[in-house]
């Protein structure tokens, strides 16, 4: 009797579970590898989508629970992380934006490359200052 038992293991959990991880484990190599690439060369979608293989449901699903653990403070808002990041090492940045967020020097351009145009009744386009116009 004991000749003919034989086991039939249709799932193997710690073969599969192995499998699993092995694969993602290489995903995520994958992922990093690609992340200098981001934005020249791939999307962010395309990084999710077909290396990390989420579904657009899955993603949708993921960047909310996201959210909500950067709202309730379980993991840092990487923006914020980076702001600090910057002022520990420029201390003397606080000058310096406020100097950027001034009036524009003497032939500096605005964004479009334009020569800012002067503020009417302002003195050098200062606010507040005394009027040059005759009247």
């Amino acid at each position: 009797m004991q000749e003919h038992i034989q086991y039939d293991f249709i799932y193997d959990n710690h073969f599969a579970e192995l499998r699993e991880m092995e694969m993602m484990t290489n995903r995520l190599q994958i992922a990093g590898m690609a992340e200098p690439y981001l934005g020249k060369y791939f999307s962010v979608y395309q990084v999710r989508n077909r290396l990390l293989g989420y579904t657009d449901g899955e993603i949708k699903e993921i960047d909310k629970q996201i959210a909500y653990e950067r709202n309730v403070g379980i993991i840092p808002d990487p923006n914020e992380m980076a702001m600090m990041q910057m002022q520990q090492q420029n201390p003397k940045q606080g000058s310096q934006s406020a100097d950027i967020q001034g009036e524009f020097a003497a032939g500096d351009m605005d964004m479009s490359g334009d020569a800012p145009t002067p503020a009417p009744g302002g003195a050098a386009g200062a606010p507040g200052g005394p009027s040059t116009a005759p009247m």
